[in-house]
């Protein structure tokens, strides 16, 4: 009898235990979780503003630096130069996709021009024409060659120009006006301690700069050896600063993605349907402030493939119509107020880039 109760006692438990866990399976225990929003990886970005920086070319020689601080911080590469009269000159930098610089010597006057022909004198086939471009308040000064000849060589000036530079990638670039002067492939840089560096241009003898990111200051240095420790220092005129950013400033993006895209056919359907300039650059500037490590060229040109689209939607309505010189006429217009659009918000865009990094601070 008490071995029968034992054996029940037994299976009762067992039974217990089966609807305990069975239990504990269908209303599990709730804990607490703490819920972390991601964040992604900060980059350190330093910007050193640069107040005397401008570029000289010699057309005879066809010499072209860029020069700041006393010494030459680029000699050129990558940039494209065409004498079109001898007082008329189209520079670009080949980042610039759809847009280029027009020199007018005589004038003492630089245009950016969107909408022409580099290295000629027209916008495409057919009778030759003069694309003016927007006006540029920058400095040219001239120096020899009077008149419509050409001089001797001339200077482009900029109120500020900036070197970018991200220690983590050793990544440097330079900028004025919101545009890549160079970006720097032509220079090295060099880790001394966690937040001293040694920068300079490949070609540079004798010389480097010392880059200090704690005390935000920089060097011109003599009578050392680039990456060691030593040598006779002077301070140069700049100012730096620093801000972090999940991207690096010195080097732009040059391909959207599709967000971006969808974004910029947005402002291409604005231009489309004629809504006001003012609008379409504040659309402009807005993208640059939301995306400011997307190069604002690479935003243009998808703009211009759109824009050619539309182009070619004309230049079948053209053909289709009877009245040929009128349409023609028409188109040459429209085509005209495509590119002077296209002109001024490029020229939003660029002074939204340059003033990027004030905004950030």
């Amino acid at each position: 009898m008490f071995a029968i109760r034992r054996v029940l006692s037994l299976m009762f438990f067992a039974a217990g235990c089966g609807l305990a866990a069975a239990a504990a399976v269908q209303t599990p225990t709730l804990q607490k979780q703490v819920i972390t929003k991601a964040k992604g990886p900060q980059v350190t970005n330093y910007v050193m503003r640069l107040s005397d920086a401008y570029i000289v070319y010699e057309p005879s020689s066809d010499v072209f630096q860029i020069a700041a601080q006393g010494g030459v911080l680029s000699y050129g590469d990558g940039w494209d130069r065409v004498r079109v009269k001898p007082y008329l000159y189209h520079l670009r930098h080949r980042s610039w996709s759809n847009h280029f610089w027009k020199v007018n010597t005589s004038r003492k006057e630089l245009y950016l021009v969107w909408g022409g022909a580099f290295g000629h004198i027209g916008s495409g086939p057919g009778p030759a024409r003069e694309v003016e471009g927007d006006r540029v308040a920058l400095t040219v000064e001239v120096v020899g060659g009077a008149g419509e000849s050409v001089p001797d060589r001339f200077l482009i000036r900029f109120p500020g120009a900036e070197l970018h530079f991200v220690p983590a990638t050793r990544d440097l670039r330079l900028s004025a006006m919101g545009l890549t002067l160079s970006p720097c492939d032509d220079w090295e840089a060099c880790r001394l301690k966690d937040y001293l560096f040694h920068i300079r241009l490949k070609t540079w003898k004798g010389f480097h700069w010392k880059v200090n990111t704690s005390r935000k200051q920089a060097w011109r240095t003599t009578d050392g050896e680039f990456c060691q420790l030593g040598g006779e220092d002077r301070a140069l005129d700049l100012t730096m600063v620093s801000f972090d950013r999940p991207f690096s400033m010195a080097r732009l993006r040059v391909a959207p993605s599709a967000a971006e895209r969808a974004r910029l056919k947005v402002i291409v359907g604005m231009i489309e349907s004629g809504r006001p300039l003012a609008e379409i650059n504040k659309s402009g500037a807005d993208f640059v402030r939301d995306h400011p490590d997307l190069d604002p060229a690479a935003a243009i040109k998808v703009i211009s493939a759109e824009i050619k689209g539309l182009e070619a939607a004309m230049e079948a309505a053209r053909n289709e119509r009877q009245m040929a010189a009128t349409a023609f006429e028409n188109f040459d217009q429209k085509a005209n107020q495509l590119f002077n659009i296209l002109s001024s918000l490029m020229k939003t865009m660029s002074e939204m880039r340059a003033g990027t990094v004030r905004n950030m601070l």
